[in-house]
């Protein structure tokens, strides 16, 4: 397996799962599979604690998967269909870009 960056990603809608560090910052990048995979298991205990649950057979170990981030650009990132909020017009943009980049929301013609 390769040494790049890996990501995890919501298998049904293929939206990147960004988890807040302890610092306050968020990430979607992990400098190998080993990291990528430590992280989803925590975020999973996480998830177990919150809904107080000892052992469970869904949740975020079964919802996210993990992926080469070449690969997941390549192959797996969906996109979706908006519309332009100033000329109306339809356009494709990927399901991960952010509020205030996106030509469909109105944070994004405010700035």
């Amino acid at each position: 397996m390769s040494k790049g960056i890996w990501v995890i990603y919501n298998k049904s809608t293929s939206q990147l799962l960004k988890i807040e560090t302890n610092n306050g910052r968020t990430t979607t990048g992990y400098y190998g599979i080993s990291a990528a995979k430590a992280a989803l298991t925590r975020f999973h205990k996480k998830w177990l604690k919150e809904n107080n649950t000892l052992v469970s057979n869904d949740g975020p170990l079964f919802d996210y998967g993990i992926a080469d981030r070449d690969h997941y650009y390549k192959h797996i990132e969906r996109q979706v269909e908006r519309v332009n909020l100033m000329t109306g017009t339809k356009f494709k943009e990927s399901i991960n870009t952010p509020r205030h980049c996106s030509p469909s929301t109105e944070t994004y013609w405010s700035m």
